[in-house]
């Protein structure tokens, strides 16, 4: 007699690409945490150029396409931008970091990492969910 995998109740599938776009979004959000700690660190160092990381173009490409596809490479920094901040204000010791948009910018990213891991966290909940039929 055939086993047969219990239907999906949820109304959600999971889709392997959809874990690959998270692990990318985490992976981002971690470097882009990094790169945020690294510009707070140097707020006063003569002649530093705070840097950004830019990751939701790659990422919004690979939700478009309904999965991974838009994101170029398979390791963070084969899809991310890690450019100079386009901030308007620059010191007179040439330094551009902005310690208020920084603490910001950080407050965000701590609140978006939390938010795909809670996502990442659910479909797994629904694949463990699939496979012991639970």
């Amino acid at each position: 007699m055939p086993v047969y995998a219990p239907a999906d109740t949820t109304g959600m599938s999971v889709n392997p690409s959809q874990f690959d776009v998270l692990q990318h979004a985490v992976a981002a959000s971690a470097l882009r945490h990094k790169v945020i700690a690294q510009n707070i660190a140097n707020v006063n160092t003569p002649g530093y150029q705070a840097r950004e990381v830019r990751f939701e173009e790659a990422l919004q490409r690979a939700v478009d396409s309904g999965g991974s596809e838009g994101l170029r490479g398979t390791e963070v920094d084969e899809f991310v931008d890690v450019r100079e901040a386009a901030y308007s204000a620059v010191r007179q010791d040439g330094n551009t970091v902005d310690m208020d948009r920084e603490i910001g910018n950080l407050n965000e990213n701590v609140m978006k990492h939390q938010v795909y891991f809670q996502i990442l966290a659910t479909k797994f909940a629904q694949m463990r969910s699939a496979i012991t039929g639970r």
